[in-house]
């Protein structure tokens, strides 16, 4: 959309190590490290920046998405710490995911300019984007698919934990994706240390009893070292400008 050519290799490790900012607290290190990594492949700070903003913007509204279906399946994930963590912020998250994949995807070149007018306070050019409406929808549905697939890889290790427990499918890809996202989302938590657990805790508990607490814990250092296998991978992958 930026004009730009970026192989898979390289956008790899571009990703997952700046993935890894996201535990220093600010939320600021993951945006300032893929824009490092981004400018050595000459890719502009505008773009990589503006790109990251964007990425948000098609992949938070497909968790939330995810999260809405599993709360309409199963209402009683609403009767959880979600609904105090989310409380009025649940008509906004709705609102969020039907509006902002609209603005993404039927005049997606158009809403970058809310990018351009926070780079022009910030004295910065402007950047250029042109992406096509189909493929617009393709990325949506892509996150959309990434994060069933996530809380479904939760579900599973939850189920290899936990063995033959009465934990729904549905129930368990909506709580794991709501709770990365109130995690992400809550500014003061590095990674959403804490926050996600809690959250994570409180819906499993009327499912798994005692526990859910040990296992909300044990997924998260799943995740770290996912994450970090990832960050080890990446860091053996060379630049190429």
């Amino acid at each position: 959309g930026f004009g730009y050519r970026i192989n898979l290799r390289t956008a790899f490790k571009i990703s997952y190590i700046a993935n890894l900012g996201r535990y220093i607290p600010g939320k600021v290190w993951q945006v300032f490290g893929m824009v490092y990594l981004a400018k050595k492949v000459n890719i502009k700070e505008e773009a990589a920046a503006a790109s990251w903003g964007l990425a948000q913007m098609f992949a938070i509204p497909a968790a939330f998405l995810v999260g809405l279906v599993a709360i309409v399946w199963h209402p009683e994930l609403l009767a959880t710490e979600i609904s105090r963590f989310v409380g009025t912020g649940l008509y906004v998250a709705i609102l969020i995911v039907f509006v902002v994949p609209q603005l993404m995807i039927v005049p997606p070149n158009k809403t970058l300019l809310l990018f351009n007018v926070i780079l022009k306070i910030f004295k910065r050019p402007p950047v250029t984007f042109q992406i096509s409406k189909v493929t617009a929808l393709k990325v949506y549905v892509g996150y959309f698919i990434a994060w069933t697939v996530f809380g479904l890889s939760f579900w599973l290790f939850a189920r290899s934990i936990a063995g033959a427990i009465e934990f729904p499918v549905v129930a368990g890809i909506g709580a794991f994706v709501v709770s990365y996202q109130i995690g992400y989302l809550t500014v003061f938590s590095p990674g959403g240390l804490g926050v996600r657990e809690l959250v994570l805790t409180s819906v499993m508990t009327a499912y798994l009893g005692p526990v859910a607490a040990g296992l909300a814990v044990a997924s998260r250092l799943w995740n770290m070292i996912s994450e970090i296998i990832a960050a080890i991978i990446a860091l053996r992958i060379k630049l190429r400008t």
